[in-house]
Formats: C-alpha cells, sequence, structure tokens
C-alpha cells in the first residue's frame, strides 16, 4: 500500500453520460468476465462468496442499479469532490489501471485530495485486499483523530 501523488492522466470517461439502454437481466456470471473483475482470481475463496451474494440478488434490479449507477451514468461530481477535497480520500487498486488513472487525475486536479493506492488489489479492495484496505481506513482515521 502506497499514498502516492497523482501525475497526470487522461480524463475520466463516460461520466455524465446516458444510461445505456437496458440489456443486461442475467449478470452474476457476466459481471466477473469483465475484464475489470479479472484480479478478483487471487481471492477464490473471497470470489465464490460474492458470486453466491450476487446470485441471491434480483437480476433485474442489480442491472438496473449498473445502469444508474455505472460511472457512464453518474452525474459529473468532480466539482463536489474538489470542493471537499480535505475530507476526501480517493482508494484505489493498484491493478486497477482505469480507475486509478481516474483517481491520480482527481487528485492533480485537487492537491488537497489524497490517493491510496492498494497494492495487491484490482477494482475491489474490499474482495482482494480487505485487510490492506482496513490498514488504510485505520490510518485516515487516525490521522484525522490525532
Amino acid at each position: 500500500m502506497t499514498s502516492r501523488p497523482a501525475p497526470s492522466a487522461a480524463p475520466p470517461r463516460g461520466v455524465g453520460r446516458a444510461p445505456a439502454p437496458r440489456r443486461h437481466r442475467r449478470l452474476p456470471r457476466g459481471l466477473e468476465a469483465q475484464p475489470l473483475f479479472a484480479t478478483q482470481v487471487r481471492a477464490p475463496a473471497a470470489r465464490a462468496r460474492r458470486r453466491q451474494e450476487r446470485a441471491a440478488l434480483d437480476p433485474g434490479g442489480l442491472a438496473a442499479a449498473r445502469e444508474v449507477l455505472g460511472l457512464g451514468a453518474m452525474p459529473d461530481l468532480r466539482p463536489a469532490l474538489a470542493a471537499r477535497a480535505g475530507r476526501a480520500r480517493l482508494v484505489v487498486g493498484a491493478d486497477d489501471a482505469r480507475f486509478l488513472a481516474i483517481a491520480r487525475t482527481l487528485a492533480h486536479a485537487s492537491p488537497e485530495l489524497r490517493c491510496d493506492v492498494v497494492d495487491g488489489s484490482g477494482h475491489d479492495p474490499t474482495l482482494e485486499a480487505p485487510r490492506a484496505l482496513a490498514d488504510v481506513i485505520a490510518r485516515t482515521l487516525g490521522q484525522r483523530s490525532g
């Protein structure tokens, strides 16, 4: 786990775009096949638990949530984040190239905004590196209280 200053990176793509048409009705296995989640093979037991959790969800509801909450459908909240940069912290997996670039771009634009990179994790540090993520959270809370 390292805390790095943010070099310039390409701006986030898709922020503020209209949602894609509804097309994902069967999702759990298809979601895992996306390159974004390829690093999760390093945590097979956690991945299996996550698969069971997803399988219990309503596929239509999950697909609808992805359409509304996905990066391409989200409103552009960068100005709001920049306005609160001193109270916010970005945490991203070191092996998640796309979101690492987005986090570094955001941190570069707002120097008060810290970006913690979790080594040994891709897109989902809660699944791939929970102890390292807990360390980041504990350290952040310690910095804020001390």
